[in-house]
């Protein structure tokens, strides 16, 4: 994966589409911030503040930089 493509630690990020997650939907939009990016630069760790706190694990086609 090019340097490019990948997105750094810290980041803000907008969700691709829906996804749900401990019972509650992340709506497409949504905005969340990078807290670990892993080495192979296809997965992340995107945390969301609304509808409650969480951390989610996305892939990369799930997000994209705002």
């Amino acid at each position: 994966m090019s340097a490019e493509q990948r997105i750094p630690e810290h980041s803000v990020v907008a969700l691709r589409h829906p996804i749900e997650c401990e019972g509650h939907m992340l709506h497409e939009g949504q905005q969340g911030t990078v807290v670990h990016a892993w080495g192979d630069g296809k997965h992340y760790a995107v945390e969301f503040d609304k509808p409650t706190p969480q951390v989610v694990d996305v892939e990369r086609d799930d997000i994209r930089l705002v």
